[in-house]
């Protein structure tokens, strides 16, 4: 009877309370330096994390093409919220009411530190209507979690249990200035990486599908994770296994991760449909 089995060890320790309004994560797309000067550029450096194969894009004021550029780019026009880049946003769908052509572009941002349980955070960001959308979307949303997010067979993107999303029919139509979307959260455990997108389907978030052609964009810019009250209670155990994973790359749980807090020891074994 074949079977792996794996001994670790997570150890305990404490925290010491933060300051308020200590900022975990600020992200303006400045430092992230892409300056494509040709088209082929563009597939040639992703400048962001993929979620899945639909490539994130930046937009810098260096750009040496129109495509990625600021305040022109191949969405419309924008000047950045704050100093020269910024990213997208979308949702898009040749055939409308088809599910399985829409698309999501949704992109990735790693934290420089994870986050605290129990301790409570302000999350926002900028986002403004690109001018190329053909209707403008209500609940769109950002997710938050332990590992990395990477699923490059598919164009729809699942939530997790640190999904947060803005109100179910407030449509966001400014294409000429930036709306703030700010959120409260806190962690359900250790989360280090977020997502920004719009993760619903096109039939329960934008206001007009009836469009042969649906696409719903947004400029995203000055993201923000603010820690505004930390805490000093111990951790309580808790733990979190997915009962099973297929490892076969398509993209699909082909990664297995837990999440364990307040426990020192474990030891599992793994085993296949033969055991």
């Amino acid at each position: 009877m074949p079977f792996i089995r794996i001994l670790f060890a997570v150890y305990f320790f404490a925290i010491p309370a933060m300051a308020q309004d200590s900022i975990v994560g600020h992200f303006g797309f400045d430092d992230i330096q892409w300056c494509p000067e040709k088209v082929s550029d563009l597939d040639a450096y992703p400048p962001l994390e993929a979620v899945n194969y639909i490539s994130p894009f930046l937009f810098n004021s260096c750009a040496k093409i129109p495509e990625v550029g600021v305040p022109v780019n191949s969405f419309g026009y924008q000047h950045a919220f704050s100093t020269n880049g910024y990213s997208i946003i979308s949702i898009e769908n040749d055939d409308p009411g088809n599910l399985t052509t829409e698309k999501q572009r949704i992109f990735q941002l790693k934290l420089p530190e994870p986050l605290i349980q129990y301790a409570k955070y302000k999350v926002s960001f900028y986002l403004s209507f690109a001018d190329s959308s053909t209707t403008s979307a209500s609940r769109i949303g950002i997710d938050f979690h332990y590992h990395e997010q990477y699923r490059p067979f598919v164009s729809s993107i699942p939530k997790s249990i640190g999904y947060l999303e803005t109100q179910k029919g407030v449509y966001f139509e400014d294409s000429v200035g930036w709306m703030r979307v700010e959120f409260d959260y806190e962690p359900y455990i250790g989360d280090r990486y977020l997502t920004i997108g719009i993760y619903n389907s096109a039939d329960s978030s934008v206001a007009n599908n009836a469009n042969p052609y649906l696409l719903s964009a947004y400029y995203i810019d000055d993201v923000q994770v603010k820690l505004i009250e930390s805490s000093s209670e111990p951790p309580e155990v808790k733990i979190f296994i997915p009962n099973a994973f297929v490892p076969n790359n398509d993209g699909l749980e082909d990664m297995w991760n837990f999440v364990m807090l307040g426990i020192e020891e474990i030891d599992l074994s793994i085993f296949d449909r033969q055991n």
